[in-house]
């Protein structure tokens, strides 16, 4: 199973696929993917080379992202799944 890591104000976090699983309810196939390259750290030119779209389309998406899960920044966003990973969301969560 693929571990996700993440930085978040100067710690390192480790996310189990399973731990956003409650996003994927709510996020399309793209978003999902998406939400999983930023949780590696790839900032909005990586995402956008890697999928091969717009940075602008990026943007677009990530806003989706954010409204679909009560967020408004990246920051918020991160430390969300963060919190939600501990609280048991999953059972394999390291940070």
């Amino acid at each position: 199973m693929e571990r996700v890591f993440f930085n978040l104000s100067g710690k390192e976090y480790v996310v189990i696929p399973g731990g956003i699983s409650r996003y994927s309810d709510v996020l399309t196939d793209s978003e999902s993917e998406i939400l999983i390259l930023l949780l590696q750290g790839k900032n909005l030119q990586e995402i956008s080379a890697s999928r091969g779209v717009s940075v602008n389309t990026i943007s677009n998406q990530l806003s989706t992202i954010y409204r679909k899960s009560g967020v408004r920044s990246r920051q918020a966003l991160l430390r969300k799944i963060h919190r939600e990973s501990l609280s048991g969301m999953n059972n394999e969560v390291v940070s």
